[in-house]
């Protein structure tokens, strides 16, 4: 028994997972290019490893898929890979960036938490100063009047 009669059907199997998977993540990365392109290099996977289950079974001739065909299908594997791969660069760039802007603007909130809470200090302290100056300023009042 050749092992290609068992990897075939794993292979096609383990395809369309890779298909499943990319499309399921369209709606969470909102950039449908790169799953897409993956997706389509996974489905010619899966007719390149259908074709060679075929010939094998001899349901088409053998040869049918000639050398020419199998080399022209693994281009195009390989540029789809390669699109998908520069395509979902982009997800990850503007995940970078947001994170960035997140960062920067936490950073100006802890300055202006900073600000604020040193701000408050001091005008707790003014009150302090002037309930203190209040009450000696009456106490001096108090002990002029008294002769």
């Amino acid at each position: 028994m050749e092992i290609g009669i068992l990897t075939h059907p794993l292979g096609i199997a383990l395809q369309c997972l890779g298909i499943y998977l990319a499309l399921r993540l369209i709606p969470l990365s909102g950039r449908s290019n790169a799953w897409l392109t993956f997706s389509s290099a996974f489905v010619l996977m899966g007719v390149r490893l259908i074709g060679e289950l075929l010939e094998h079974f001899e349901i088409i001739l053998p040869g049918s898929l000639t050398n020419n065909f199998d080399d022209l299908l693994s281009l195009l594997i390989t540029i789809l890979m390669v699109v998908g791969i520069y395509l979902i660069r982009t997800i990850f760039e503007e995940r970078q960036q947001s994170q960035q802007k997140l960062q920067q603007q936490l950073d100006e909130l802890l300055r202006f938490q900073k600000v604020t809470v040193g701000r408050e200090l001091r005008m707790k302290e003014l009150v302090e100063e002037n309930t203190e100056l209040r009450c000696q300023h009456d106490l001096s009042k108090s002990a002029r009047s008294q002769p």
